[in-house]
């Protein structure tokens, strides 16, 4: 029997991780970091990780409109660069025994994943960060939304202040 304990520290939301094509909801431990466990028969086993972003989500419209006015029209909006990085990471791991990776997932750069410690032998096929074009097209209809939306505010008070 192979077992596998992968941590990932410092995780970003919306991460997807999945095991021999298994989607494993995360553990957390007291340090915030996801934990998983799996066991199998096997000898190999494909971690692929990735992470789905808000600005492609079918209804990411609604979910803005949301945000603006909960954020007070978007004074206390977060600035996120990496609202529009994809992670792409996917490889195969050779089990003996009992193994272990830790992982830590990059803000920026070119590798989407760093292994911290290990000693499983690892394969990886795919480790890149990645700039969604779909989300950047919407980042940009929100920047100018935002414009329109405060003009609109600064008309509206102007019309109201001064037209009683």
């Amino acid at each position: 029997m192979n077992r596998l304990k992968l941590t990932i520290k410092s995780p970003p939301k919306n991460l997807c991780v999945e095991i021999d094509g298994e989607v494993f909801e995360p553990e957390k431990n007291d340090f915030s970091n996801y934990c998983y466990s799996v066991e199998t028969e096997k000898e190999t086993m494909k971690i692929v990780i990735t992470r789905f972003l808000e600005l492609e989500t079918k209804f990411w419209w609604l979910w803005q409109i949301l945000y603006f006015f909960v954020s007070l029209f978007g004074i206390l909006d977060l600035k996120q660069e990496n609202r529009q990085l994809k992670i792409l990471y996917s490889a195969e791991v050779e089990l003996n025994g009992d193994n272990f990776i830790d992982l830590i997932i990059n803000k920026s750069g070119d590798k989407a994943v760093n292994i911290l410690n290990t000693n499983a032998e690892i394969k990886e096929t795919e480790n890149k960060l990645e700039k969604s074009k779909t989300a950047i097209k919407r980042k940009k209809i929100i920047k100018y939304s935002k414009i329109v939306a405060w003009i609109l505010i600064f008309v509206i008070v102007f019309l109201v202040i001064f037209l009683r």
